[in-house]
């Protein structure tokens, strides 16, 4: 018993020495993340500026904590829905029409989009609008869906009117675009 005492008492101090032998180097990595000013005072942490400086400065990255409101007001750049047919509207109605939204956003996926498609007719009168909805939309993914045959109208109006995502509405599901109000 006495032994293995002995054995492990100097096992344990040289663990617990070994273990604070970084506390210099964690004081030091600390006092370089904060700035410094005119009257030396340290300021607050300036690891958020960094990250957010460096994202915005590369290419390809979306700022979502910066812009989102942007985003949103302006929606229908950034997931761009169209409508197109196999064969051309008459005055007769619509045949074959397909909905297609695109996201081109980088860093963001939509968990639910909903369109509103307005058929118009010859006098650009509303004759019928009707919503489709979309889920989990990708960055840089397509997803279509097929619009109901119509008897009147020749022209179709596409836009993206309440969604929903993780990084731009914090998992809500909100009004974009036109109806779009900044909370």
């Amino acid at each position: 018993m006495k032994k293995t005492f002995v054995f492990l008492l100097p096992v344990t101090i040289i663990l617990i020495a070994s273990s604070c032998g970084d506390v210099s180097s964690k004081d030091e990595n600390k006092a370089n993340n904060n700035l410094v000013d005119s009257a030396s005072r340290t300021s607050v942490t300036s690891l958020h500026d960094d990250i957010n400086e460096k994202s915005a400065v590369e290419s390809g990255n979306i700022v979502v904590k910066n812009i989102p409101n942007e985003i949103l007001a302006n929606i229908d750049q950034h997931l761009v829905s169209k409508v197109s047919f196999s064969e051309p509207p008459v005055g007769g109605g619509i045949n074959n029409g397909i909905v297609t939204i695109k996201n081109t956003l980088p860093d963001v996926t939509f968990q639910k989009v909903i369109v509103e498609v307005s058929i118009l007719t010859e006098s650009n009168e509303e004759y019928r609008t009707d919503y489709y909805t979309f889920q989990n939309v990708e960055p840089g993914d397509s997803k279509s869906a097929k619009m109901p045959k119509t008897t009147r109208g020749i022209k179709v109006v596409s836009h993206v009117v309440k969604l929903k995502s993780n990084e731009l509405t914090n998992g809500e599901m909100i009004l974009v675009g036109d109806k779009f109000t900044a909370r």
